[in-house]
């Protein structure tokens, strides 16, 4: 006697799978079906409890949890297959000031706190020293500020104007009726 088992949808994931500050178990199936062909379960670490799609995409305790795929005009569904999730930590990034005016000529740090590496880059690109010194040409720039934490990021961007009192434009000007 020989038996034939029908074949199950296909699934494959990347296992162990690890992201920054959540994990979305979509990115772990390697072989996405965007087509609306393939409906995917997603498990709770016990192997049984069926999460959201919402929770799915938004996993933020480590654990093993489980995907299993149906696609239509397959007989069965692909065997759960598990995924080892890492949610490594995002770091803080804190006491960043959004937007800065200063007078030409005038000297300007930067500030920035975080529980990982801080790093500064002006407009090009460029790490710079937060300890910009004096900003003599009038305009408007922008910094950027990362913070590093292991193989996760945060960053803000700082746009400072540089101004010069003795040539800027009136801010208010009187217009009196002349009839």
């Amino acid at each position: 006697v020989i038996v034939n088992y029908p074949a199950g949808s296909a699934l494959t994931v990347t296992n162990p799978y690890a992201a920054c500050g959540k994990v979305n178990l979509k990115d772990a199936i390697t072989n996405l079906d965007t087509s609306g062909n393939t409906t995917y379960t997603f498990f709770n670490t016990d192997g049984v409890t069926t999460m959201t799609e919402q929770a799915a995409a938004n996993v933020m305790v480590n654990g093993t949890y489980f995907i299993q795929a149906q696609t239509i005009g397959s007989a069965c569904p692909s065997v759960k297959l598990p995924v080892a999730v890492t949610v490594n930590p995002l770091p803080t990034l804190t006491g960043v000031t959004n937007s800065i005016a200063v007078i030409k000529g005038a000297p300007v740090t930067l500030t920035a706190s975080s529980n990982g590496t801080v790093t500064w880059y002006d407009q090009q690109g460029n790490a710079v020293s937060p300890n910009l010194g004096t900003l003599n040409t009038v305009g408007i720039y922008n910094y950027t500020v990362i913070a590093t934490l292991g193989t996760c990021t945060a960053s803000q961007t700082v746009t400072i104007s540089v101004i010069d009192p003795a040539d800027c434009d009136s801010l208010l000007e009187r217009v009196y009726a002349n009839s």
